[in-house]
């Protein structure tokens, strides 16, 4: 029989967080603007900075079509964190989280992702630091994106019964609370301080995630 599904976000949860921003300083260098490091930790969250990039190369090309302007700026943000993985290799996941997933692979979890990023994004990332094998399913965004995290973990549930949503954003945990799975916020990523209120649980460090699933585990089979 398989086993449940346990959920993670990806970027700011699995991926440190200062690998999106680097990527999308990368960016923003490469279409000639500098930006305010602080706004961008706020961007990160909002997601404000897609229709920043979209605007200058709206002007750049004459191109209008938001979805067209959207494949662009992601693919931009695809070849700069593509560079950044290459570079880094492991050093760009978070402390601790490779080996959880390896630990609850043992225990007869099938891991997912599901995250605002690019599906194509998340797999080339992957691939490119040899972790692809670790993930059961991943769901991603379309090129155009714009999917809810929601309308995906509801995709996933096609799949099997889904335990634990784990993310650093407000939208990662209501998400999980949509599809009555149990949620748990890590303090390290993306964060927009509403977290602490609608998770089940809350996390500084990715070894307290085994505990806490282990015990609900256990609680499960009258342990």
């Amino acid at each position: 029989m398989n086993g449940k599904i346990v959920v993670f976000d990806f970027s700011g949860t699995i991926l440190k967080k200062d690998v999106a921003k680097e990527a999308s300083n990368r960016r923003f260098k490469s279409l000639g603007k500098e930006v305010d490091q602080e706004w961008l930790d706020k961007a990160l969250v909002n997601n404000e900075h897609y229709s920043i990039n979209n605007d200058i190369i709206a002007k750049y090309t004459g191109i209008k079509d938001n979805d067209k302007l959207t494949i662009m700026s992601t693919n931009l943000f695809k070849f700069h964190i593509f560079g950044v993985a290459n570079e880094r290799k492991d050093e760009i996941f978070q402390d601790g989280v490779i080996k959880l997933v390896e630990d609850l692979k043992k225990k007869g979890n099938r891991i997912a992702i599901v995250s605002g990023i690019r599906t194509d994004i998340i797999e080339g990332i992957l691939e490119i630091v040899e972790k692809r094998s670790l993930f059961d399913f991943i769901y991603g965004q379309p090129s155009q994106l714009g999917v809810s995290n929601e309308e995906l973990l509801k995709q996933l549930q096609e799949k099997g019964e889904i335990s634990f949503v784990i993310g650093d954003k407000i939208n990662d945990i209501l998400a999980g609370k949509a599809i009555k799975a149990q949620t748990i916020f890590v303090t390290w990523g993306h964060h927009s301080g509403e977290e602490e209120k609608k998770a089940d649980f809350i996390v500084k460090h990715s070894s307290e995630i085994l505990e806490i699933i282990n015990a609900y585990k256990d609680s499960e089979n009258g342990k």
